[in-house]
Order: C-alpha cells, then sequence, then structure tokens
C-alpha cells in the first residue's frame, strides 16, 4: 500500500495522544462515571418493576411493554447519536444526551407518569440517550488515548455497566420498596456530571489535539476537511463491519438472556429470595473480572485470539449453567461467575476491534451502529425467552439453545482476522479482497 504525505499526517492524529494530560484524565474519570449509570438504569427497571406496577395499579404482566420502550429507544439512540455526533460534535452531543437521560430517569417519579402509556414513554427517551452515549465516550476514549493502552482504557469503561449493576443492586436492598428513590439516585448525578462535562472537558477536536504530535496537530485539521469522508458500510470495511455487527448482536443476545432470565428461572425452579436477589450480582462481579482482566489481554495478546477464547469460554460456561439447573445452587452460582467472567472478556476484545477497525472521524457512527446491534440483541434476549419457555422449554434447554450461538461468535472471531487487522494507529487498516 502507498502512503503519501497525507495518510502519514492522518495516521498521527489518529493515534491519539502519546501521554495523557490531567485533563484526559478528568474527562475518562466523568465517562466511566456516566457508564455506571447507564448500568444503573439498564438493570434498575428490574427490581423496581413489582413495586412500580402496584404503587400504579398497574399488572405487572403488562410491563413488557414498558421494558421493550427502554431497548427500542437504545436502539435509535445507537443509530443516531453517534452520525449526529461525527457530524456536530461528540461533547454537545454527549453532553445533550446525558441530560436528557438524567431528566427522563427523573421524571418517571412524577404523580402523572404513571399509566403503561406514559411509562413506556419516559423510558423510551431515556433509552435514547443512552444508547447513544456508551459510542460517543468509546469513540472519544479512544480518541484521547495512547494506543499502547487502548484496550484497557475501554475495558475500563465498560467495567462501569456492570459496576452501575452493582451499585443498582446494594442500593436497591437498602431503599426498596421505596422505588422512586433509585430512580432519583439515577437520574441527579447525571444532569451535575453534563455541567461538569461543559465546565471542565473541552470540544472533542482540542482534546485529542491537545497532546498529539506536533505535526498532527499542524496538518490534521486541514486534511481532515479535505480528505474525502470514509463511510462505515464502504466496499474496504463491508465485511468487517458485518461480521461486527453479527459479535454485538450474538454477545448481548447470550448476556440480556442471563442477566433477564436467570432469576425467574431460579424463582420457578424454587430458590429462596436471596439466592434469586444474589444471582445478578455475582454476574456483575465476574463480568468486572473479566472486562479487567480482558482489557490487559487484548493489549497484550493478539485481538482475535482473545475473541477466540472467550467465545468458546462463554459457550462453555452457558451449557453448565444448563447442567446446573438441577444442582445445587452453588453449582448455578459458580457458572453465573464463569460466565460473567467470560462475557466480560468478550466484550473488552469485540470493543478493542471496532475502536480499532475505523478511523476516528467515523468511529462513533461505526461503533453507534455496532452497539444498534447489540441492543436489537438486548431486545430479542428480553422476549424470547418468555415466549420459549412458556411454549414448554425447559430452563436447560433455554442455556444450551443461547450457549450454542457462541459457535457464531468463534466463527466471527475467526473470519474477522481476515478483513481488519488494527493498525499501529488504530485506523483500522483494510485487509480485505479489493478494498
Amino acid at each position: 500500500m502507498l502512503h503519501t504525505s497525507s495518510d502519514t499526517a492522518l495516521d498521527s492524529a489518529a493515534q491519539g495522544p502519546e501521554t495523557l494530560t490531567i485533563g484526559h484524565w478528568v474527562f475518562l474519570s466523568l465517562c466511566f462515571v456516566i457508564m455506571m449509570f447507564d448500568g444503573f438504569d439498564v438493570q434498575v427497571i428490574g427490581p423496581t418493576a413489582p413495586f412500580m406496577a402496584k404503587s400504579h395499579g398497574i399488572a405487572i404482566s403488562t410491563f413488557g411493554l414498558v421494558l421493550g420502550a427502554g431497548h427500542l429507544g437504545a436502539i435509535v439512540g445507537a443509530f443516531g447519536l453517534g452520525l449526529i455526533a461525527d457530524r456536530t460534535g461528540r461533547k454537545r452531543t454527549l453532553v445533550v444526551a446525558t441530560i436528557v437521560f438524567g431528566v427522563a430517569t427523573i421524571a418517571i417519579v412524577l404523580p402523572f407518569i404513571s399509566s403503561v402509556s406514559a411509562l413506556a414513554g419516559v423510558r423510551f427517551v431515556s433509552g435514547i440517550a443512552l444508547g447513544g452515549i456508551a459510542p460517543i465516550v468509546l469513540a472519544m476514549a479512544a480518541q484521547v488515548t495512547p494506543q499502547r493502552i487502548h484496550g484497557r482504557v475501554l475495558a475500563t469503561l465498560w467495567l462501569g455497566l456492570p459496576a452501575g449493576g452493582v451499585a443498582c443492586g446494594l442500593l436497591g436492598a437498602l431503599t426498596l420498596p421505596d422505588w422512586k428513590s433509585l430512580y432519583m439516585i439515577g437520574g441527579l448525578p447525571p444532569t451535575l456530571i453534563a455541567i461538569l462535562l461543559i465546565w471542565l472537558v473541552p470540544p472533542s477536536q482540542s482534546l485529542a489535539a491537545s497532546s498529539a504530535p506536533a505535526p498532527a496537530r499542524v496538518q490534521a485539521p486541514a486534511l481532515a476537511a479535505a480528505a474525502p469522508r470514509p463511510r462505515v458500510l464502504a466496499p474496504g470495511r463491508r465485511a468487517s463491519t458485518l461480521i461486527l455487527w453479527i459479535l454485538f448482536f450474538v454477545e448481548f443476545v447470550q448476556m440480556i438472556f442471563v442477566v433477564s432470565w436467570s432469576p425467574t428461572l431460579l424463582d420457578l425452579a424454587g430458590a429462596s429470595p436471596s439466592q434469586v436477589g444474589s444471582a445478578l450480582l455475582l454476574f456483575n462481579l465476574g463480568s468486572m473480572t473479566g472486562i479487567t482482566v480482558g482489557g490487559v489481554l487484548v493489549d497484550r495478546i493478539s485481538h482475535y485470539r482473545v475473541m477466540i477464547g472467550c467465545s468458546v469460554a462463554i459457550m462453555l460456561s452457558l451449557f453448565l449453567l444448563g447442567m446446573f439447573t438441577h444442582y445445587p445452587f452453588a453449582f448455578f452460582a459458580i457458572g453465573l461467575v464463569l460466565f460473567g467472567a467470560s462475557s466480560g472478556v468478550g466484550n473488552s476484545a469485540v470493543l478493542a476491534l471496532a475502536a480499532a477497525a475505523y478511523p476516528p472521524d467515523i468511529r462513533a457512527t461505526a461503533i453507534g451502529w455496532a452497539y444498534c446491534f447489540a441492543r436489537l440483541g438486548s431486545t430479542v434476549a428480553a422476549s424470547l425467552g418468555g415466549y420459549l419457555y412458556a411454549a414448554g422449554w425447559s430452563a436447560a434447554s433455554l442455556y444450551y439453545l443461547i450457549g450454542s450461538l457462541g459457535i457464531a461468535l468463534l466463527l466471527g472471531a475467526m473470519l474477522i482476522a481476515r478483513f481488519v487487522r488494527p493498525s499501529a494507529q488504530g485506523a483500522g487498516e483494510r485487509l480485505e479482497h479489493g478494498g
């Protein structure tokens, strides 16, 4: 491949800063907290739904619409907000999305938000904001982080999701049945964080340029304006994009199925309330461990080897969960921790792949669209479990079915190595035929 001087300048700009400044650390810390509240909100509807239904006189069976509205909003947000961020500014879009998320979360406690349609509408709005926040945060983090620690930084940010889930579980145990306080806890801090973002964080271009190599600072802005804007589905990256979408979709089908249905399946199997309540905590603790380890592994080992290894581990852990449905809870708990850890490593690997596969100017769009398929997988998982269980599937057979999807993860990880190789600059050097 021939490289022009403009290619060199763009690559230099793409690799991120040589070192992290105090401003970068402040920004990354705020992003971690935002991701924590994202994880908090994703899981808060589960423990609060029974108390909300009782408070408003709504049948719990109708809450599927409320759950589905949040996932649908997240799909819209993941698809649209990354594109808007790349075109109008990532910091601006992140601030607006964070404010909308916080306000919508608080709004759910208002007295007139009491019907299924009203609750669904509020969750849809908060879902739009949340669906766009994670891709923007990850794209900006990749933009300001040295390439040598991309994996660890992205994994640390993603660690905020299960950390938020753990916080939700612990606070729920202290506050429920006072469900409104949980939504106030989940909504007030993000609005304050948005103010801090406005005050402390410069625009995304300035944030990235503040410690970039000097030639990139001088040349990159003009070249970016003059260079043709690459597309996520351009011929040179179409195959890798489609495979990444499949990886995100399957990972979230598996993860959200376990998160959404394991407590219910345990309850139906006769587990005690404390065992049912500990299921998500065990998964989140395993996930946090896996994400932490995965961030180190993707920086030290080939992305693809990590992805291939964790695909096998995810599949085996789900098969163990299926086997352990007939064993004492302690065995099932081991399976939950193993699944959480292996899926956490998988999240780290696929995020690092997505960040490395695209140049900075379309990275938020690309990650947003991939995250859209992750959210679509969440929607499928949330509805699939109930449909199949009603059709007579046993708990064990459900875990075996979801585990078998690991074959798609394994094939995708093996195939994507043929189409994208993370470049030293993180700009996604293409290996596709003809691209």
